[in-house]
């Protein structure tokens, strides 16, 4: 099945451990190591997240188009879901809490941050300070 190659190539190119997309996923290390092993398959859920995370298609991941590619994006986001392939990489535990904070509108800047080495914890500090100033809390 090339679902399996797939993910291992997407993973490696972007030098994630499977711990990490685990972590990403919500899932275990082994869930991972299975999906790309042919021994398990995600869920529709699970899918959709790996190909936002990897910005390509769900047809791409599972072999039925040759095009990585996700057409019809005008903008970086599309109804509060980031579109990771234009913004580039961003570490998953953070591209998480960005997430379930509700922090959509933060991810180029947490992006540009990132860059600067700055320790994850810190960076989700700052976020979180610009978003109290923001809501004025």
């Amino acid at each position: 099945m090339q679902f399996a190659s797939n993910i291992k190539k997407l993973r490696e190119q972007i030098k994630l451990s499977q711990k990490d997309i685990a972590d990403y996923l919500g899932v275990t290390r082994q869930a991972v190591a299975s999906y790309e092993c042919e021994k398990r398959e995600p869920d529709y859920q699970t899918l959709i997240k790996l190909a936002d995370l990897f910005g390509v298609t769900v047809d791409y991941l599972l072999g039925r188009s040759p095009s990585k590619n996700i057409t019809g994006y005008e903008e970086e986001y599309h109804e509060e879901i980031p579109c990771i392939c234009k913004i580039n990489f961003i570490d998953p535990i953070l591209l998480k809490w960005i997430e379930d904070e509700n922090n959509i509108q933060y991810i180029r800047l947490a992006k540009d941050i990132q860059k600067m080495k700055i320790p994850l914890q810190s960076v989700m500090s700052i976020l979180g300070v610009l978003k109290s100033v923001q809501d004025g809390t």
